[in-house]
């Protein structure tokens, strides 16, 4: 069995894949190193994004009343991490969505109430 793992914020060509063959790496490395090894989990604080592209998928499908947005907790919680990308020299684009059109775009599903806040 093959297992590849890769993690990046940045550009494809910065991606340097994990590859563990499981009957090799398990006579040449502790099974208790790589399991641990594969079970630790990375944050966008423990990656250095000085002048990389960073995309984020960001949650701000929120509650709407027209064009106006009732509850902006979502948003508000996303603000920290995007923040410190910002800060710390990162190129941010953000991704979303907001709703479910159905076919193709619909006015009312457009993200400019979350860009304006």
């Amino acid at each position: 069995m093959r297992i590849s793992l890769s993690f990046s914020v940045s550009s494809v060509s910065s991606v340097a894949p994990l590859n563990l063959d499981s009957d090799s790496a398990s006579r040449s490395i502790p099974r208790s190193t790589y399991r641990s090894t594969l079970m630790a989990k990375r944050t966008v604080a423990d990656v250095d994004v000085k002048g990389k592209r960073v995309l984020m998928r960001v949650d701000f499908n929120v509650p709407l009343d027209g064009d106006k947005i009732t509850d902006d907790r979502r948003i508000e919680q996303a603000l920290p991490t995007i923040k410190s990308v910002i800060e710390r020299g990162g190129r941010l684009t953000l991704m979303s969505h907001l709703g479910r059109p159905k076919g193709g775009p619909e006015p009312k599903y457009s993200l400019k109430p979350a860009a304006k806040r």
